[in-house]
C-alpha cells in the first residue's frame, strides 16, 4: 500500500511537470532542453585516441587537461537550468547583472566558445599519443548541441521581448497640407448658437442681400 502511494504521488508529480513544460513558450523550452543536454553532456566522454588494443586517453567532460573548462561548461549549464526550473515552475526570478534573455546567450555563447577551444586543444597535432585515432566523443556533441540550443533560446526570447504590443500607436502628420491661397488652415472650435426665432432668422437674411445688392452695384460704377 506504502509503494502504491508514493507511485501514485510521483506519477501525479510528472503529470504536473510535463503540464507545465508543455504550456510554456518556445524558447523556454528550447532552454531548458539544452541546459539539461549540456550538463549532462559535461559527464560523458568528451575526447578519445584509443587504437585496437585500447591504448590512448580518453576524457570526459570534467577530467582530463581541460577539466576547468569543462567544470566552467557545467557551471553555466547549472545556472541556465535553474532560470528555467524557476519559469517552469513560477517561482521568483533571482536578481542578474544582465537581464534573463541576454543572461542566456551569455551562457550559449560561452560554452559553444568553451567548446570549440576544447576541441582545439584536443584534435591539434601535437596533442594526443595515437594522432590517427582522435575522435570526438558524444559527450561533447550534446554540449554542442545543447549550447546551441541555449543560444537560440535566448535569441528568440530578447525577440519576443522587444516585441510589444501594450503601447498605442501614434500616426503624425506626414505633410502639411495648404489652402490654394497658400495660408495654412487653422483647426477653430465652433460654438453652436442657441436656435433664434424665425422673424429674426428673416430680417438676417433680408439685410444680408441688401448689403450685397448695394455692393454689386457699387462695383459695376
Amino acid at each position: 500500500m506504502e509503494f502504491a502511494r508514493y507511485f501514485a504521488i510521483l506519477r501525479s508529480m510528472k503529470d504536473s511537470i510535463i503540464n507545465r513544460f508543455g504550456r510554456l513558450p518556445l524558447n523556454l523550452k528550447l532552454i531548458g532542453v539544452g541546459s539539461a543536454l549540456t550538463f549532462v553532456g559535461v559527464f560523458l566522454p568528451w575526447y578519445a585516441d584509443l587504437d585496437k588494443f585500447n591504448t590512448g586517453d580518453q576524457f570526459l567532460g570534467i577530467s582530463g587537461p581541460l577539466y576547468l573548462l569543462g567544470f566552467l561548461i557545467m557551471a553555466l549549464a547549472v545556472t541556465s537550468l535553474a532560470l528555467f526550473g524557476a519559469r517552469m515552475l513560477e517561482k521568483k526570478i533571482p536578481s542578474l547583472p544582465l537581464e534573463e534573455a541576454h543572461y542566456q546567450i551569455f551562457v550559449g555563447a560561452m560554452s559553444l566558445f568553451l567548446l570549440v577551444i576544447t576541441s582545439s586543444i584536443y584534435f591539434h597535432s601535437k596533442f594526443g599519443v595515437n594522432i590517427t585515432m582522435k575522435e570526438m566523443r558524444f559527450g561533447m556533441i550534446m554540449s554542442f548541441v545543447g549550447s546551441f540550443f541555449v543560444l537560440f533560446g535566448g535569441l528568440k526570447m530578447n525577440k519576443a521581448r522587444g516585441v510589444s504590443f501594450e503601447t498605442a500607436g501614434k500616426l503624425d502628420k506626414l505633410i502639411d497640407v495648404e489652402d490654394p491661397l497658400g495660408q495654412d488652415r487653422i483647426q477653430k472650435d465652433i460654438k453652436i448658437a442657441p436656435a433664434e426665432p424665425e422673424s429674426v432668422r428673416e430680417d438676417v437674411a433680408v439685410s444680408i442681400e441688401n448689403e450685397v445688392e448695394a455692393t454689386e452695384k457699387q462695383n459695376l460704377f
